[in-house]
């Protein structure tokens, strides 16, 4: 609320032993550790001499979910180093944030406590009590929503809410939905966050029904990694509408060959198209005939690993029906 960017807490506490059940702590260790994970400043830390060890490594359960939720943090780093990076140039607020900032006109939003954005794209719905294993999820007005895992549609235009399981085993241990009409970049998640700036990217379109236009948009930030003055780096903008998609990318001194892109995720578009026709900067368009749906969800994926594109690359694509 008040506009601090950095902000996040001790998963599992600081300087007090809970009086809980080994069975109920541990559970506890990792819905907090999974909140954690989607705050900008994400760390286990506890003071010296503390009689329980928060550490999730020490507990079987704590363990797998961390490894989990902390893979997804790693697959988003893209997506939060960008939002960090326009934080800085002034281009946006805070990074997490109360439903009402984005959505102002919602009454019901505004006495939302226990959900939050995650940047522009992404809302986190997180579960923080024993033994509890769902709950309910309130969808904004005036968007669609989407289970940011498998592209789902759980709100065509938001104003409504939804059941939403979870595990404590597996990636359902965080609630995360994708808000319509926004497009993210994210990579395979390896061990060092060095490591995952060499994977390849996927980019996931979530298109909005609920908009007339139907656009999708979102953006990339990427330099070294290591300036304190940003001098040398790439952006590059993405657009989605119904027949295509489109990237643009600027750079700015930066030189090096940035990550490829092997997959278009898209969620929401409705029909399937036969093909897409593929045109790279000022190269003619090629046809790519690399499409596949998942019949439950309707999301559509598109193969690009053998199209040569990286994360500089300015191309168009499309969608041929």
């Amino acid at each position: 609320v008040h506009g601090l960017l950095y902000v996040g807490d001790d998963s599992g506490g600081f300087a007090d032993d809970l009086n809980l059940s080994d069975e109920e702590y541990d559970e506890l260790l990792c819905r907090w550790t999974a909140l954690s994970s989607f705050f900008p400043f994400a760390r286990n830390h506890i003071c010296l001499g503390s009689v329980r060890v928060h550490q999730p490594w020490e507990s079987p359960n704590a363990a797998i979910a961390a490894r989990n939720v902390l893979r997804l943090r790693y697959e988003l780093l893209p997506y939060i180093y960008t939002q960090f990076a326009r934080a800085h140039l002034a281009e946006i607020g805070m990074i997490i944030r109360a439903l009402y900032f984005d959505h102002i006109d919602d009454e019901t939003a505004r006495d939302v406590q226990d959900q939050f954005m995650f940047g522009p794209a992404i809302m986190v719905a997180p579960i923080n009590a024993y033994q509890q294993t769902s709950r309910a999820v309130y969808f904004p007005k005036g968007c669609q929503w989407y289970n940011w895992f498998n592209g789902a549609i759980m709100s065509e235009c938001g104003g409504t809410s939804a059941n939403a399981n979870s595990s404590i085993e597996d990636d359902t241990i965080i609630p995360l939905f994708g808000k319509g009409g926004q497009v993210v970049v994210t990579q395979e998640a390896r061990l060092t966050t060095k490591a995952c700036r060499e994977t390849p990217a996927t980019l996931t379109i979530m298109y909005d029904s609920s908009n007339a236009e139907g656009v999708a948009t979102g953006e990339l930030f990427w330099d070294n990694g290591n300036q304190r003055q940003l001098k040398t780096y790439v952006r590059t903008k993405y657009t989605a509408g119904e027949m295509g998609f489109r990237a643009e990318a600027t750079a700015t001194g930066y030189k090096d060959t940035l990550p490829p892109i092997h997959t278009l995720r898209v969620y929401g578009l409705g029909r399937v198209p036969s093909s897409v026709l593929l045109a790279v900067e000022d190269h003619s368009p090629k046809t790519q005939p690399i499409v596949s749906q998942n019949a439950e969800t309707g999301a559509i994926i598109i193969d690009l690993k053998s199209c040569g594109l990286n994360l500089s690359t300015s191309f168009e694509m499309s969608f041929v029906h």
